[in-house]
């Protein structure tokens, strides 16, 4: 886990989850979010890519939410 995360390559973390990633409507009436292994690279990608630039800064921290500084 530890050498995906550090490598910021968007499809080395895409092989730590199962896929689809289902999601609870959010608004009533909404539908279930469901996001393929290619949505969830396509989705990190830019920010993976922008923190091995310089740009971005990534905090994971477990039992909390993940921030980007």
């Amino acid at each position: 886990m530890e050498t995906a995360l550090n490598s910021l390559d968007a499809n080395k973390i895409a092989n730590l989850y199962s896929f689809p990633i289902l999601l609870d409507p959010v608004l009533p009436g909404q539908d279930e979010l469901k996001f393929e292994r290619q949505h969830f690279v396509r989705m990190i990608q830019g920010a993976l890519t922008a923190a091995k630039e310089g740009g971005a800064v990534f905090e994971i921290t477990f039992g909390g939410e993940p921030d980007i500084v």
